[in-house]
């Protein structure tokens, strides 16, 4: 009888984790560009294969931007400077901000709370991609894909096309702010500082 009860009230969205996911933190997501590629973390969770962009929850008392910068060092180790915002959307049905990263320093090494998980089932490796890679490597919210395709290969001083476009799925909404430019790909890495 319990049993039937949890059921029910999972379905009218009213259990325990439904009331978890109504009050999920908001997602910061650093975007860190090496010419070219693109750094992600590699993960294998659950048999599931899949990389996601480093970033985590907004901690209480923080914006955005600065739990971006935290979360960009806690896993990789890097520091970085926040060149801009490059567009909001939902990670998992969390609102997420996904950042531009500049004056990158450091050598990206696996660190924090990921290290320390880290094993068979459920790992994490960093990784180097390119946008033609995005598919092979499931990047995830797959959503953002073609925006950060975009943004790594166009001319550093074009505009972004892909003004005002919110993409939505089930798993992520991603809006492109208007205005924005791709980013001067040169200078956004420390070449003599990288691995």
């Amino acid at each position: 009888m319990i049993g039937l009860y949890r059921r029910l009230l999972r379905r009218l969205g009213l259990d325990r984790r439904a009331a978890r996911r109504r009050a999920a933190r908001h997602r910061a997501v650093a975007v860190v560009i090496d010419g070219e590629r693109l750094l992600v973390i590699k993960r294998h969770k659950r048999g599931r294969d899949y990389a996601v962009l480093p970033g985590g929850g907004v901690e209480h008392g923080e914006t955005a931007a600065q739990a971006a910068l935290r979360e960009l060092h806690e896993e990789t180790s890097l520091t970085a400077e926040i060149d801009r915002p490059l567009w909001t959307g939902r990670h998992n049905d969390r609102p997420a901000s996904y950042f531009l990263m500049t004056a990158v320093r450091g050598r990206a090494e696996l660190s924090g709370p990921e290290a320390r998980a880290n094993r068979p089932d459920n790992s994490f490796e960093l990784h180097w991609v390119t946008a033609e890679q995005f598919a092979e490597y499931g990047l995830f919210p797959p959503d953002i894909r073609g925006p950060l395709a975009e943004l790594l290969t166009t001319d550093p001083d074009a505009p972004v096309s892909a003004v005002a476009t919110e993409l939505s799925t089930r798993s992520a909404t991603v809006r492109v702010s208007r205005g924005w430019r791709a980013g001067r790909r040169r200078g956004v890495v420390d070449r003599g500082r990288w691995s």
